[in-house]
């Protein structure tokens, strides 16, 4: 059990960053005209 804790941080970290990545993506396609 003692691995869990670091994959879920991996795996949150991972998720954060495609959020990050989708929203800037959103507001580039949003300032195109």
């Amino acid at each position: 059990m003692s691995y869990l804790p670091r994959n879920l941080a991996e795996l949150g970290a991972s998720v954060f960053c495609l959020v990050i990545i989708t929203l800037f993506a959103y507001q580039y396609l949003n300032l195109l005209p």
